[in-house]
């Protein structure tokens, strides 16, 4: 029998904390911005990314010209 790789848990973007993502979609913890999709441990964090996803999503910074 061929082995199954468990599949990789995400991290919330706001908590730093590693979540399941089926659960998390299962749960409605999830929400997609600039096409990247994210999950959350929780409906807290969920919301506190909505608010403000700038804060959050990983937007990477360009150096100054």
């Amino acid at each position: 029998m061929p082995y199954e790789a468990e599949p990789m848990d995400e991290v919330d973007p706001v908590c730093k904390m590693e979540v399941d993502p089926e659960q998390a979609h299962d749960l409605g913890l999830e929400t997609e911005h600039g096409g990247i999709r994210y999950v959350f441990c929780s409906k807290a964090c969920r919301a506190a990314f909505v608010a403000e996803p700038a804060r959050y999503a990983g937007v990477e910074e360009r150096p100054a010209l």
